[in-house]
């Protein structure tokens, strides 16, 4: 169950955030304006994609702790899964934190900001 979880995690969600930065929003932008289209509409668009990843790894999180629960049928989670759970949270907050690190240097002075 936690390998599958983690497998899914990996290939989803951690790769798209790894490299995330103001640079991707204005690679993002340029191709915009390339192809003749809103530049800010194209980062809103990408940036509410994301946000929606972020969302679908949020519940992909809340149901391996469901499971997880339910399989130790009412006892404490072993520590093991415990700290899977915690480095979990951590990896869904890194991946917050870089996606508002990217928007606000993005807005404020980053590659193709405007």
């Amino acid at each position: 169950m936690l390998a599958g979880h983690q497998q899914l995690v990996a290939e989803r969600w951690e790769t798209v955030f790894e490299d995330l930065g103001e640079d991707v929003l204005g690679e993002v932008a340029q191709e915009a304006r390339q192809d003749g289209q809103d530049p800010g509409l194209a980062v809103d668009v990408f940036v509410r994609g994301l946000v929606r990843q972020l969302e679908d790894w949020k519940k992909a999180g809340t149901a391996l702790e469901e499971a997880l629960g339910a399989a130790v049928l009412g006892r404490p989670l072993p520590v093991w899964a415990a700290d899977c759970l915690a480095a979990e949270q951590g990896r869904l907050w890194g991946a917050r934190q870089a996606l508002l690190e990217a928007v606000a240097r993005y807005h404020h002075g980053g590659p193709g900001a405007g």
